[in-house]
């Protein structure tokens, strides 16, 4: 016995258009990833893990969102590196 098709309520709802993923919001491959990768990242990077208490993450986090709100682009990761830098020189 065949099963019926299920339909496309999102398709009815918003008209003729076809409902689907958005543009934005399809997977994206590591070399489309690389490619967006910020201009000032001049150096070669390696990714690592590190588990750190909560109470830095949110640290990290506050800090991330201030330098955001002041119009500042920098990523968590590029400020772990300056604050490791200034620590271990």
């Amino acid at each position: 016995m065949a099963k019926d098709k299920t339909p496309d309520l999102m398709g009815e709802l918003l008209g003729s258009r076809k409902a689907g993923v958005p543009e934005s919001k399809k997977t994206i491959t590591p070399e489309q990833q690389k490619a967006r990768t910020p201009e000032h990242h001049n150096m070669a990077l390696k990714k690592a893990t590190f588990y750190l208490p909560t109470d830095l993450l949110n640290l990290l986090e506050r800090i991330w969102l201030e330098r955001r709100a002041g119009g500042g682009r920098m990523s968590k990761s590029q400020i772990v590196a300056e604050i490791l830098r200034k620590y271990l020189d």
